[in-house]
């Protein structure tokens, strides 16, 4: 059931959503919302480009980059010292993928909520998700970098704006 008529609801829930995850979207929805619906990005969280983050990681501010790709992805190329905690999971059977139970709280094991943190993905969608769900539970110093590892596409695949790697900033695979 679409909750605003005339508008695509931004949440489903299927019969196999686990409690915890109906929880932290009911939180999300509850606290306030978006700041500019249109604009997709919860309140308080910055957007960057890779050449600011690249700034800011490489500043005394104590900055923490999250990789919030799949461990594959990440092992193929990375930002140096950054912390893979996906926030997307392979399907039972490897098959399709699924939100990552553990995402928050794995995130909460390793830093605290008013850390500085870079949220980073692929093309930058899945950042945008990960930055809704940490905001959802209170983590006030959020950095969404907008592109990604490689940079966002168009449908064609050509890169529209150039992620970290492909604007030439340093990667590891360590």
């Amino acid at each position: 059931m679409n909750p605003r008529p005339g508008k695509r609801s931004p949440v489903s829930f299927n019969s196999e959503s686990s409690e915890p995850e109906r929880l932290q979207l009911v939180i999300c929805c509850f606290r306030g919302g978006f700041a500019g619906e249109g604009r997709g990005m919860p309140m308080g969280v910055k957007r960057i480009d890779p050449d600011r983050a690249n700034d800011l990681l490489n500043s005394d501010q104590d900055y923490v980059y999250i990789d919030v790709r799949m461990p594959e992805e990440f092992s193929q190329g990375h930002v140096p010292n950054a912390r893979n905690i996906p926030v997307m999971i392979r399907g039972d059977g490897g098959v399709g993928i699924r939100m990552n139970p553990e995402f928050v709280d794995s995130v909460c094991a390793e830093v605290s909520t008013d850390s500085r943190i870079i949220l980073g993905c692929q093309k930058g969608g899945r950042s945008q998700k990960a930055a809704d769900l940490l905001t959802a539970v209170g983590f006030t110093n959020l950095h969404d970098m907008r592109g990604g590892f490689i940079g966002e596409t168009d449908v064609l695949g050509n890169v529209t704006f150039p992620g970290w790697s492909s604007r030439g900033l340093p990667t590891t695979r360590r």
